[in-house]
């Protein structure tokens, strides 16, 4: 059995198989091609993402999961452990060597799509995100803002302005850990296990105006990963062309 362990990205779908969910092109592309599909959504991370997670606790609550998924499986299940946005970054975190450890089985490949190894942040976003985390952590878990997560025609063609009210404990962390704060960051060390860099697969769109594909490109080639560079602009948008690199990519694993 070939099992794609798939971790999402901020504020995306609760489930990954109905007419709507965020994934749901991803779900059926896999599952056609003989892969078992096995989400892990976010605690408190759907399209309202009113929790009081941080990227820390979204990577202990992914390590668990893993975890027992890993002991379910039989010994010779090829796993795939793969992720988009926020979900790379998550899975980029937990192939460090400090929790490669506490993995109870390493996976057997890695696919990330648009991995927010660094968010492209508008320089209002910074500036809003800097100021807000200021807020004491105890009323950032009480109160909802109005959050500029995504720009217009960023997300898939014709997307709106996407500033939703959130509370933004689990966004201001993800900044904190990439850096993207203009003070009071607590920056990830995202250096791959030297064990798992040869299983780990980049898909990265050109003109994504979320994570900065020059910085996604940086990381793959100071770590000698492989990536495969799509010509598009889209963020959460799954095109035939993302599509096919994804089965591509995912032939090798049979």
């Amino acid at each position: 059995m070939h099992v794609i362990v798939f971790v999402p990205g901020y504020l995306t779908s609760q489930t990954c198989s109905s007419a709507g969910d965020t994934y749901v092109d991803l779900h059926t592309h896999a599952s056609k091609h003989g892969f078992e599909f096995i989400y892990i959504p976010m605690p408190n991370n759907n399209y309202g993402d009113l929790g009081n997670v941080t990227i820390d606790d979204c990577v202990d609550y992914v390590l668990s999961r893993y975890n027992t998924i890993c002991d379910t499986r039989h010994v010779s299940d090829t796993i795939i452990l793969a992720g988009h946005s926020m979900g790379g970054m998550i899975i980029s975190r937990l192939l460090t060597s400090t929790f490669s450890q506490k993995l109870r089985r390493l996976p057997d490949f890695v696919r990330l799509i648009n991995p927010a190894i660094s968010p492209d942040t508008t320089i209002p976003q910074s500036v809003l995100s800097t100021l807000l985390a200021f807020v004491p952590h105890s009323l950032q878990g009480l109160a909802a803002f109005p959050l500029p997560v995504a720009e217009r025609n960023t997300l898939y063609p014709g997307s709106p302005p996407y500033s939703p009210m959130v509370k933004p404990v689990l966004v201001l962390s993800m900044l904190r850990s990439t850096g993207k704060l203009y003070l009071m960051n607590n920056t990830w060390d995202l250096t791959p296990d030297a064990r798992l860099c040869k299983r780990i697969t980049i898909i990265a769109c050109t003109g994504d105006k979320l994570v900065s594909h020059k910085e996604t490109l940086t990381h793959a080639t100071k770590y000698n990963l492989n990536i495969i560079t799509i010509v598009d602009k889209y963020h959460e948008l799954f095109t035939d062309g993302v599509l096919s690199a994804f089965g591509e990519s995912l032939s090798v694993c049979k």
